[in-house]
């Protein structure tokens, strides 16, 4: 049967799931290398340079290059502490379709929406679309 994701065999063998210490919310308009890439150096505690530049902080080798992260190298040079911090991904928790159905061009102009734009939030299923 289907099971919540941090209930799974996966999590249940990694200590099980852990509560998120920061939000990441992902802007569909960028790529998603930045978004991990901005994660890392948060939790790396770097700026860009540690990524992108052939510094002393990352043995003078680039862990992107060309848009492509060498993420095997970049993973094996973090420690612990770092590998360990926890991060909610808004592009992987929420259900974008329910948490903002109505704000959209289509639905804006009908009635559902001019009268009680929370009403889409506390309906299941959707006043405005229906699903």
């Amino acid at each position: 049967p289907p099971c919540c994701y941090m209930g799974s065999e996966f999590m249940r063998g990694h200590g099980g799931g852990k509560r998120a210490r920061k939000l990441v919310s992902h802007a569909w308009k960028s790529d998603f290398l930045h978004t991990v890439m901005s994660i890392l150096l948060d939790a790396a505690e770097r700026q860009l340079p540690f990524l992108i530049e052939n510094v002393p902080e990352n043995k003078h080798m680039a862990y992107v290059k060309k848009e492509q992260l060498d993420a095997k190298r970049l993973l094996s040079d973090l420690g612990e502490e770092q590998l360990s911090k926890t991060y909610w991904l808004c592009i992987f928790a929420v259900d974008e379709h329910r948490a903002i159905c109505g704000d959209c061009w289509e639905c804006h102009s009908k009635p559902a929406w001019q009268h009680d734009a929370q009403a889409h939030l506390r309906a299941n299923p959707c006043l405005i679309c229906g699903k």
